[in-house]
């Protein structure tokens, strides 16, 4: 080989018959292997644009005045895992159940709706938690020393919809924040847009604290919290990156004791 012409021809891939190598091929191939990565994991398009709003509501010992437990309503029934996996999950029950188990041992309470000898719908509560993480948005919401129990998702088999299974879920997690773990305040999110839980947690007594936003364009990412007025006096402030807290100020303005 011409010496003044070493270094400039494409080296060949071990393996490959000695074929040399096209950079620009192999560019483009990692390219494409990129893409198709990001496609398989459903994130190309949240990557070009991403618009989600997740309301979060609360409410004081006063939601849950007049509530009672259904005698439909089990909490923690560990025998009706398999079938509540089952519910929510479908084919993936298995790995759903391995995920409820984990979340009951670190504390979490599940309460059932039994209509029938069948479960018409599960609900989710954390009392022992200070700080509440929301994927929708990628935002994590600190209680900053409260005694707050956040109400997670709650799910009613299409069946027994329009049968009040969800009021009887939210009422028996209310009266249990309050009565057995001494919550000072119960909160829930809701996807933006979903107007049927808006009137539900109306009507249960939950108000508005405000909206988590989020919006990405071409990789850019936008978020914010946009607070609303509510009686209950609750604030929340920016503490760092996807990281926000939870105040309760007194009625003097200052901040209350938990």
């Amino acid at each position: 080989m011409n010496k003044s012409t070493q270094g400039t021809e494409p080296t060949a891939k071990p393996g490959n018959s000695g074929r040399p190598i096209n950079p620009m091929f192999e560019a483009v191939r990692w390219f494409a292997r990129r893409v198709l990565h990001k496609l398989r994991h459903n994130s190309v398009s949240e990557w070009i644009y991403l618009d989600r709003e997740l309301i979060i509501c609360a409410a004081d010992e006063r939601a849950a005045r007049g509530c009672t437990v259904q005698s439909d309503i089990q909490k923690n029934n560990i025998e009706r895992l398999d079938e509540v996996a089952a519910l929510v999950a479908g084919r993936a029950a298995d790995l759903a159940r391995r995920e409820m188990q984990a979340s009951l041992a670190g504390g979490n309470e599940m309460f059932t709706c039994e209509i029938g000898g069948c479960v018409a719908g599960v609900g989710w509560s954390n009392p022992g938690d200070s700080s509440a993480y929301f994927p929708y948005v990628r935002q994590r919401l600190d209680f900053g020393g409260l005694r707050v129990v956040a109400l997670y998702s709650a799910f009613v088999s299409p069946q027994f919809r329009r049968q009040g299974v969800y009021r009887r879920l939210f009422q028996a997690r209310a009266c249990d924040a309050f009565a057995c773990h001494s919550a000072r305040i119960i909160i829930c999110a809701e996807e933006g847009g979903n107007s049927s839980a808006r009137r539900a947690h109306e009507v249960l007594g939950m108000e508005v604290v405000g909206r988590f936003r989020v919006s990405r364009r071409l990789g850019r990412e936008h978020n914010g919290f946009h607070p609303e007025q509510n009686t209950l006096g609750l604030t929340v402030l920016h503490t760092g990156p996807g990281h926000w807290q939870l105040n309760l100020e007194a009625a003097d303005g200052e901040r209350s004791r938990p």
